[in-house]
Formats: C-alpha cells, structure tokens, sequence
C-alpha cells in the first residue's frame, strides 16, 4: 500500500516533543503554584487560554508609545495595580505569565518595579504554541518551570472516589522564543510526516495542512485511502490524556489534492454501505422479535 510512510525521509514538519511536554495546564486537573505569587492561578478552558495568549499579543503589538500610556495616572493602592488596565507589578503574575525580556520599569511603587500592562504575556508549552502555528527554537529555555498535579494513569481511587495524582513539571516559553511553524509542501507527490508517520491538523484547520494537500474529515477516509493505494497520512487532530500519557486523536486523513474528491466519495459510499448494513441487521432483529411475539 503506498501510504505515507514512504516519505520518512523528509523533511519532518513538527519538531517531536517530550511526553511531558502534551499536558496542558488549561486542563481540568489540579495546580500547585510555583510561587506565593501565584496562587491566585486558577483554573482556565481552552477557549479562555486561547483568548488570553491573543490579548497579550495583540497587547505588545499596540501603537501607543510608552509615554502615552504612563500619562495615565498610577494607582496609589497595592491592590488597584491587580487586574490594572495600563500597569502591573511582577508579585501579581500568574503561574502561567511572565513579563518580556525588554519590558523596562515605568516607576516605582513601595519598593517595587511598576511595569506598563503590554509587556505582561502568558507562557505557553511547546503544544499550545504550535496550536497556534509557532515553534519554540530549538535550544531555548523554559523561562519558567512549574509543577502540575496530574490524575495517574488506571488509578481507581479510594473508598472516598479519591483519585490518585502524579507531580510532574510543566516548561512554559514565551512568545519572544518562537518563530513560525513553516508547513513544508508536497514535494513529488510525498506528504510531509513526522516520525509517527502521520501529520497534526489541529481541529481540522487548513493551515497545518501542506500545499498541494487536502484534509478529509471522513472516519472511514483513512481506510478507503490506502484500500485504493493512494498516499495519504493519517491526521491527527487533538490529544486527549489518559492517566499520566498523551495519545493523538486521529480524525481523517490528508491525501493528494488529485485524489481528494476520489477518497472523499469512496469514503462517502463506505459509509452509507456501513450504515444500511447496521439499519439492516436492526430491521432483521426487530422482525425476529415481532415474529416470536406474534406466533410464539
């Protein structure tokens, strides 16, 4: 079957990352804060990390210069800098953030740096910013380390419904350590995959998917594909954790562009065979049972 294992050889898309490096903090799991600074850090979806990340960039990108905003006034309370729209004090970051390598103190409060709100960013794992089509370079340190509770793997808790938790550590970079995600392109009709042998398209987006490729969103694509001996790779979509592991979820396949509306049919006609076949076999049980009812 010419599947895309047959394009090992080039070049690898996604740099492969460390187990650890899957666990998303902005998971439902439970937080140990790195520092007292942080225990404010609570819970946040997906969506609201997302959201956040988008804030800070847009944030640090803003047009007003820094003597623009340092006309507004600073605040005279500790507590009016928490959740301040123009300034920040280090002692309020979350676990999750940290203030960029050129932010430059705008004054001083009691003691301590006042810093303008624009250069507070969030910290992300090396799988959240490839979510958002970046890499962290290679060689780069964490700027900050954090511990996560995460639930073990088969662990059936207690009498109390107690689950069992593993401690692990959690690297975070910023955005200042990343660069674009540069998709390579079908080259001689080989689909770019990584060592596994599949490629990541993150909820099904079309910009993780190479030039001169197409993404099926089909269960039985994958199968059909390499029924009909096309080159394909499997496309891995999401992760879901289970216990202490990552595993990939696996939601279609990514084929030639030439070949897209082929699999797409072939796929489409697989699955109405699949399904007339359970309508069927559902239709014969309840004939049996009407049948058994009616002359015992």
């Amino acid at each position: 079957v010419a599947s895309s294992s047959s394009s090992s050889s080039s070049a690898q898309p996604f740099e492969i990352l460390d187990d650890t490096d899957y666990v998303d903090f902005t998971e439902d799991d439970v937080e140990i804060p790195s520092s007292p600074a942080s225990s404010a850090a609570g819970k946040r979806s997906r969506n609201q990390f997302e959201n956040s990340n988008q804030s800070s960039t847009s944030t640090s990108a803003a047009s007003s210069s820094d003597k623009d905003a340092t006309s507004c006034p600073m605040p005279s309370r500790m507590q009016d800098f928490k959740d301040h729209p123009v300034y920040c004090l280090e002692r309020h970051l979350l676990s999750e953030q940290a203030l960029h390598p050129n932010a430059q103190a705008v004054g001083v409060f009691k003691g301590e740096s006042v810093y303008l709100l624009r250069h507070k960013e969030t910290l992300c794992t090396k799988l959240q910013w490839r979510r958002l089509l970046k890499q962290v370079r290679r060689n780069e340190e964490a700027v900050k380390v954090i511990q996560r509770r995460v639930r073990a793997e088969d662990s059936g808790g207690d009498a109390q419904g107690q689950s069992e938790h593993k401690t692990i550590e959690l690297k975070l970079f910023g955005s200042w350590q990343t660069e674009p995600i540069q998709i390579p392109p079908v080259v001689d009709g080989i689909i770019p995959v990584n060592s596994h042998g599949n490629i990541e398209v993150w909820e099904g987006r079309a910009a993780f998917v190479p030039a001169g490729a197409v993404f099926i969103d089909n269960p039985s694509a994958i199968k059909t594909a390499r029924q009909l001996e096309l080159p394909c790779a499997p496309a891995v979509v999401g992760f879901e954790r289970r216990g202490l592991h990552t595993v990939p979820i696996v939601g279609g396949v990514v084929v030639l562009r030439q070949h897209a509306a082929l699999v797409q049919d072939a796929a489409f006609f697989v699955e109405a065979v699949r399904e007339e076949n359970v309508y069927a076999k559902k239709d014969k049980e309840m004939t049996l049972k009407w049948e058994r009812m009616v002359f015992g």
